[in-house]
């Protein structure tokens, strides 16, 4: 697996491009419902609880059930 660390404007150039990529969202919900990306999907890492920030725990397991090894991912 090889990746690469893009700023924003390198995000927008590679969307921009038609690169075949899907745009992950690892905020938490309302972080997305704030504004986002586009076509991207939301997985957050972490969630808000009543005791405070917690681990998604099944985060791993979500994104590989979402998504294909070939897939090429964009996460913010």
């Amino acid at each position: 697996m090889s990746y690469q660390i893009l700023d924003p404007t390198g995000v927008r150039g590679l969307i921009a491009s038609g690169a075949d990529v899907r745009i992950l969202d690892v905020r938490t919900v309302e972080e997305f419902e704030d504004g986002h990306i586009e076509g991207s999907y939301n997985l957050p890492i972490l969630f808000h609880r009543f005791a405070g920030i917690v681990w998604n725990e099944r985060f791993e397991e979500a994104v590989e059930r979402h998504f294909t090894p070939e897939e090429r991912l964009v996460f913010v």
